[in-house]
């Protein structure tokens, strides 16, 4: 099967119930989005779309292993496979200099993590949780500086967490590796991150006693500004637009129950060092990180994240600080309805989450067909 369109850029076709193999498509291919559907068999094994910046193929029934020529797509940028069957070990061959989003959760991925995967130089948001990957985070990691999401959770990965995380990831504002088998101490370094406000290290073997600098994630109390907003990448060419949109996405664990976040992500403030091996008493930092939190909160002290949606300017989130260790951290006070009802904050942020991507589309397609109108 193929699509006879000889100067075919963009191909949206998400969110239906198409069935079968990907058909070939036409080499002028910029965007391809076949997201949420029934899409089986494995990928093409050959794929003729120099062009190709965008491909999105989560949520299918795409089985079989990823294949080498993903990493001569020179000028692709999101890269989402996540939510499918894909099996075998990841190519050793990454490369792609322009890449920004590598999202391969939710597979059934087996093997370490490839050194190759130190030249994504742009990489900004890798999720390869949700797999099979084991071994030792490799040091070549340490390469990709431009990160600001890395989700390696629910995998086999094992050794120390390394201390090069805070000399060359200083833009990180999640981190979740928990589900692993990391050992060691938690190195107190990481407590450097200026960004960081989002630190998941449960379900783990670690030991020794948790770091006293861990007092010192200013993020978690304050709005850090940063470029990050935990939306997605959408295609911007030429000021035109276009409904394509790669929406960022995390599972978060709190106190045992899971929640999808996605346009929500970047007003999550969280640590979690549950179940693991810790010792020792809990650090007089900690508890004061969260009564700072309490109080900068109660006073209207900090900056506002989204206060645009009241008019006395107060915050309409419940980030809270989860150390599962025993002691419960200071709550916004705006939104304690939430808190105490789950149902309801569960319900909340879902209802956020698909208000947003409504809104979104709408515009970008309003926007896009007012171009063409003036362009004409």
């Amino acid at each position: 099967m193929s699509l006879q369109f000889t100067s075919l850029e963009y191909l949206i076709l998400g969110s239906n119930r198409l069935e079968g193999p990907i058909p070939s498509l036409p080499n002028t291919l910029v965007a391809l989005d076949l997201s949420e559907n029934s899409i089986a068999g494995p990928l093409p094994l050959i794929w003729n779309t120099p062009q190709l910046s965008n491909l999105l193929l989560s949520s299918n029934q795409i089985n079989g292993s990823i294949p080498s020529y993903i990493c001569k797509l020179e000028v692709l940028e999101v890269l989402d496979l996540s939510n499918n069957s894909l099996s075998g070990e990841l190519p050793q061959c990454w490369n792609n200099s322009s890449l920004l989003v590598l999202d391969l959760s939710n597979n059934n991925l087996t093997s370490e993590i490839p050194s190759s995967i130190g030249s994504l130089s742009s990489l900004t948001l890798l999720h390869l949780n949700n797999n099979n990957f084991y071994g030792e985070l490799p040091l070549e990691l340490q390469h990709c500086n431009n990160l600001v999401l890395l989700d390696l959770s629910n995998n086999e990965l094992a050794g120390e967490i390394p201390t090069w995380i805070d000399e060359n990831l200083q833009d990180l504002v999640v981190l979740q590796l928990r589900s692993n088998m990391f050992v060691g101490e938690i190195p107190s370094e990481l407590a450097r991150l200026a960004y960081l406000q989002f630190l998941d290290l449960a379900h783990n073997n670690l030991t020794g006693s948790i770091p006293r600098s861990f007092g010192n994630f200013s993020a978690m109390i304050y709005h850090t500004i940063h470029n990050y907003d935990g939306k997605g990448f959408s295609v911007d060419e030429m000021m035109t637009y276009t409904a394509f949109d790669y929406n960022n996405n995390l599972l978060v664990v709190i106190h045992g129950e899971e929640y999808q976040y996605s346009t929500t992500i970047y007003l999550l403030k969280i640590m979690d060092l549950s179940e693991n091996n810790l010792s020792g008493q809990i650090p007089e930092e900690i508890v004061a990180l969260a009564l700072l939190r309490k109080n900068c909160t109660e006073n209207e002290t900090m900056p506002n994240v989204v206060g645009d949606n009241h008019p006395d300017g107060s915050e309409s989130t419940w980030p809270y600080l989860g150390m599962g260790l025993g002691f419960v951290a200071g709550f916004w006070s705006a939104c304690g309805i939430l808190i105490f009802k789950k149902s309801w904050s569960s319900a909340y942020f879902q209802m956020i989450d698909r208000l947003y991507d409504k809104i979104y589309v709408t515009i970008a397609i309003r926007m896009r067909r007012l171009n063409r109108n003036m362009q004409g």
